[in-house]
């Protein structure tokens, strides 16, 4: 049985500075009302390579897909943004790759910014083949939709058979505590690509993620807490991670180095989101993480959670959002892009 089964199951029984831009919103109708996406535009254009060195694949019936590949034209990235959930109290879905390319990361956004608000609950992958991401409204009733993405990646002409294995997922639980935390690290010998999180609630009310996160160019971070109500919980993190040069490559070899860069939105209450982007095109995104700077997380009744975490589809960036749910509390959002270079 999955963690997810297992939380269900018991909720129905009883965490270098780059370029972004801001977003301040507070009421519907804002930016990404009615199904208009948040993110920010980016300095590039997206558009499809054509090249011998990659596999084509037709996008999957569903799904929107965002392809983009690097300045040696050795790695490229595909973001596959599939269709919104149907509007409920506590959406959830999964976005997948497809047969050419290998999952690296994803993200969830909630649709438009509603009152009282949806917030994330879950960002991850349980199966390296697809990404989950879930929502809940929280105290106040209200049903909303979501969309899930997934990062697929190719690197020059290895095929997905070969590189699927090289990829590691690397899966780490807290304790039970109110505001649970779990970080962990890939060896020397690997690059971490991205991280994601899932709040475990053994009693129905919501663990909420609030930050999720590279602390350093080896480590991610993952935190979730409870609102309003106790739930005392757990925090589940996995990684992903490949090997800083990956093997079946017939000619010369293949390594790779990782970075990450951030962004900072405005201070203030409501809602507040910031896009990152990496700083030129050597260099292509693998994954997003955000931190909700608020001195309150840690207690029940203050903090921002987490309301999205995705990948933009019109850059190498990142776009996270936090706000404050019913008790007032100004601060500002931290989002990350996580990226991988050709050396």
């Amino acid at each position: 049985m999955t963690i997810r089964a297992f939380w269900r199951g018991l909720a129905v029984g009883a965490a270098l500075a780059g370029t972004g831009c801001a977003f301040e919103g507070g009421a519907p109708g804002d930016a990404g009302a009615e199904g208009e996406s948040k993110e920010q535009p980016g300095t590039e254009e997206v558009g499809e390579v054509s090249s011998a060195l990659f596999a084509n694949e037709v996008c999957p019936a569903g799904a929107q897909c965002f392809d983009r590949t690097d300045s040696t034209g050795s790695i490229k990235v595909r973001v596959y943004r599939c269709a919104w959930t149907a509007a409920s109290g506590t959406p959830f879905s999964r976005c997948g790759v497809g047969s050419a390319f290998t999952l690296v990361g994803g993200g969830v956004e909630v649709e438009g910014t509603p009152q009282p608000g949806h917030l994330l609950t879950e960002s991850w992958t349980d199966n390296g083949e697809s990404w989950i991401g879930g929502s809940k409204h929280h105290v106040f009733g209200q049903n909303n939709r979501l969309r899930v993405y997934a990062i697929g990646i190719q690197l020059n002409n290895l095929t997905k058979a070969k590189l699927r294995p090289q990829i590691k997922l690397r899966v780490l639980t807290s304790d039970i505590h109110s505001f649970p935390a779990v970080a962990q690290a890939v060896p020397a010998n690997e690059v971490l690509l991205s991280g994601g999180a899932v709040g475990i609630s053994l009693n129905g009310n919501g663990q909420l993620l609030i930050h999720s996160f590279p602390t350093g160019n080896t480590a991610w971070a993952s935190y979730s807490k409870e609102h309003l109500v106790a739930d005392p919980g757990m925090i589940q993190q996995v990684l992903l991670s490949m090997p800083v040069c990956p093997t079946g490559f017939s000619s010369n070899p293949f390594c790779v180095t990782r970075s990450f860069f951030f962004a900072d939105s405005s201070s203030g209450g409501g809602y507040r989101g910031t896009t990152s982007f990496v700083p030129d095109n050597s260099w292509i995104m693998t994954g997003v993480g955000a931190i909700s700077m608020s001195n309150n997380n840690g207690i029940t009744n203050g903090g921002r959670p987490l309301t999205d975490l995705f990948p933009v589809t019109t850059a190498n960036g990142a776009f996270a959002m936090t706000k404050d749910h019913s008790v007032a509390d100004a601060a500002f959002t931290r989002s990350f892009v996580s990226a991988i270079r050709r050396l």
